[in-house]
């Protein structure tokens, strides 16, 4: 498993393992499922490992529009609004996940929707 600090991989994602990934998992997988990447709306933070200039040329060249900091629709390094946007192909929850009102904060850790 790769990931970034803090996850037990022991493995930092840097520009280039990035774009490793980009290559031999997310393009390959795409068009496995039938999606031409050119035509997918790629979406990404603004860190770094993500906008250095080889994580964009690949990202730009891989993926028809590229929503990200120096993308073709800017978006904020950083950012905590990287959710996935309220068109979603998933779908809608069948019911609301909406927690009970707490009065002791030890149970928010424990309850899931």
């Amino acid at each position: 498993m790769v990931g970034g600090k803090g996850n037990g991989s022991g493995e930092t994602v840097n520009s280039e393992l990035y774009v490793t990934m980009l290559e031999g998992f997310v393009e390959p997988q795409l068009r496995r499922l039938g999606i031409d990447p050119t035509a997918v709306h790629f979406q990404q933070d603004g860190a770094t490992t993500h906008t250095a200039r080889n994580s964009m040329a690949v990202v730009r060249e891989m993926f028809g529009t590229v929503i990200s900091r120096f993308g073709d629709i800017a978006w904020p390094a950083w950012s905590p609004d990287l959710t996935v946007p309220d068109f979603s192909p998933v779908g809608v929850p069948e019911r609301p996940c909406v927690p009970e009102a707490y009065h002791d904060y030890s149970r928010t850790q424990t309850s899931h929707c």
